[in-house]
């Protein structure tokens, strides 16, 4: 019976969750081009359930975690194999994609510095990605605007570019970076809609 109710609250959870979601396309029909960054990030994180719910693990677990580049982080040449995943090589929870058994054997004999400088050229090819196109103008931990892309605080969490309004900001961002990441990437998805092309319009780059 547990086990039928957690799966029932989900699916309604998931239910409310599009309804939201249309709600908010529908509330931007006035005719105006929509473009991303224009998404309230305190307001999105208030959409994400609370941690330890069935409904976050759900959430979680339908994230899309994207790899940030198909280079390898040690030697730069491209990742072998058609989906460029080349060997897994874990520094501190965080996995880093190398080109093979020979980078993978060098990596290890890495000291702690030089593994966190991998881990630090990961987050850079994330921020390098997501900063183009990311969704939101306001901090998502406090709601305070962001200026322009070079003010604030870039973290980076499963692979993903989480911004800041200042570094006051980052304790509590640590108390639950899972859910603030779903936030940005919920605001990701509601971005991409609402700046689908109308058939027959025409698109400009």
């Amino acid at each position: 019976m547990d086990v039928l109710n957690t799966f029932t609250r989900s699916r309604l959870w998931l239910l409310g969750l599009f309804l939201v979601v249309g709600a908010a396309l529908a509330g931007s029909d006035s005719g105006v081009p929509l473009t991303r960054g224009d998404l309230d990030g305190s307001a999105l994180y208030g959409q994400v359930p609370a941690a330890g719910s069935p409904e976050r693990q759900l959430m979680w677990r339908g994230r899309d975690c994207r790899y940030p580049t198909d280079h390898c982080l040690l030697c730069d040449r491209i990742l072998p194999g058609k989906d460029h995943r080349g060997v897994d090589f874990v520094i501190d929870g965080v996995t880093v994609r190398l080109c093979g058994p020979a980078c993978q054997k060098q990596a290890q004999e890495l000291d702690q510095t030089g593994k966190q400088e991998l881990v630090q050229r990961l987050n850079l090819a994330v921020v390098q990605r997501d900063l183009p196109e990311y969704p939101l103008t306001s901090s998502p931990v406090s709601g305070q605007k962001l200026s322009s892309p070079i003010d604030g605080v870039n973290q980076v969490f499963d692979n993903t570019l989480v911004r800041l309004a200042n570094e006051a900001e980052v304790a509590e961002f640590l108390k639950d970076p899972c859910g603030y990441v779903l936030a940005v990437r919920l605001a990701r998805t509601l971005a991409a809609q609402r700046c689908r092309p109308v058939p027959g319009e025409s698109v400009h780059p």
